[in-house]
């Protein structure tokens, strides 16, 4: 009889064992499918880079702040020049390559507390929440226009784009809110 209940006894372990060994495993599955999951639901899938979601969250939330205290929000809207013939020309796979590369000289050319987003398209916006001089801006910004204006390799033929760069800046709540992408919006259209 002792015998029967310790082989029962190591069986049933065995099966409860196993059965853990699954449901961990089950578990990790479900944590980066989860993770995957908000990664992408505020990134875009093409550049990494944020997405038109979470900047207007991040957009929210600086407006409540600055509601509370004086917040400076900077906010530049860049739209790439001549995309649209070099996408007819060379094909979406060229245009694909473009953006990519793109996004990688913001995030190289803003600085790492700036939100960088990919709009739309061919349209990117750089949240900026802390205090910056128009003159650091004008330098920012000049290096952006050099930095995607250089050559981009695209199967070892040179595609060049540029950009046009609109910027609006508040510190008051409501405009952060209401107004300011439509501020910088019509900023780019005075730039190109």
């Amino acid at each position: 009889y002792q015998e029967s209940l310790e082989d029962k006894i190591a069986k049933r372990t065995e099966e409860l064992e196993s059965t853990l060994s699954s449901l961990q495993s089950e578990i990790e599955k479900s944590k980066q499918l989860q993770e995957k999951l908000a990664y992408e639901a505020f990134h875009d899938t093409l550049t990494g880079l944020y997405n038109r979601k979470f900047f207007n969250d991040q957009l929210e939330i600086y407006a409540s702040k600055a509601s509370r205290s004086k917040q400076d929000t900077v906010l530049a809207y860049l739209d790439l020049d001549g995309f649209k013939t070099l996408n007819d020309t060379h094909g979406h796979a060229c245009g694909d390559k473009v953006l990519v590369e793109t996004a990688k000289r913001l995030q190289q050319s803003f600085r790492r507390h700036d939100i960088v987003a990919r709009f739309g398209g061919d349209e990117f916006v750089v949240l900026i929440t802390t205090s910056i001089t128009n003159e650091d801006l004008d330098c920012i910004l000049s290096r952006v226009v050099a930095s995607i204006a250089a050559p981009i390799d695209y199967k070892g033929q040179s595609v060049f784009v540029g950009v046009s760069i609109g910027t609006a800046r508040s510190a008051n709540a409501a405009i952060i809110k209401s107004k300011l992408l439509m501020n910088a919006d019509k900023a780019i259209y005075q730039a190109k």
